[in-house]
């Protein structure tokens, strides 16, 4: 099944050239192939291939339990193609490669909002990270967006200021009451004279 799939990524670990293909989806499953040579401790010629089928479901497994509170959780490649996604977007059909066409490749990081299509219906509320290298490995230009409806993202910030307005509210009633108290106090004596 490897040879099948074109390589999609390679990077070199500890002296060794690791090659990785596109994660395949067949009906419900998906693998991604990681392959990397086996040289013989003899002679240093080439034995063969190592090819390891990782579960690409436990990516998905991952994003859905991250995906909670009417958020959605994308995995995309440096070119903006749904590697993997939560159950909302997979249900949406926005995986094998689809790209979102979100111009990701000029955000570094952070939040932005944008037109909800192809993933909602009305505007979205985007957050963008990209992963980094490690240890001497560069990375492969993964992206996770954490993409939430725009009325979701700023319903905390709408029920705060309807909070803030309330108290503002309360804090004024309480001032003029203590005000027009005051000021009958002081008042009274003048109004005897």
């Amino acid at each position: 099944q490897f040879a099948a799939n074109p390589v999609w990524q390679t990077a070199t670990l500890a002296g060794a050239t690791v090659t990785l293909a596109r994660p395949v989806r067949a009906s419900q499953e998906a693998t991604l192939a990681i392959s990397a040579p086996v040289s013989s401790q003899f002679g240093g010629n080439l034995l063969g291939q190592l090819v390891l089928q990782f579960d690409w479901g436990q990516i998905d497994s991952l994003l859905d339990r991250a995906a909670t509170g009417g958020r959605m959780v994308a995995l995309v490649d440096a070119n903006g193609r749904v590697l993997a996604a939560s159950r909302s977007l997979r249900e949406a059909g926005l995986l094998s490669g689809q790209a979102l066409g979100w111009q990701l490749q000029q955000r570094s990081s952070g939040a932005f909002a944008h037109a909800g299509f192809p993933v909602w219906d009305s505007n979205v509320v985007v957050g963008l990270g990209r992963a980094s290298g490690f240890a001497g490995f560069a990375g492969i230009g993964l992206t996770t967006l954490v993409i939430q409806p725009q009325s979701d993202a700023v319903a905390p910030i709408n029920r705060m200021a309807a909070i803030f307005l309330a108290i503002l509210g309360g804090l004024v009633i309480i001032t003029f009451g203590v005000a027009r108290w005051v000021s009958s106090e002081i008042a009274r004596p003048i109004i005897e004279l």
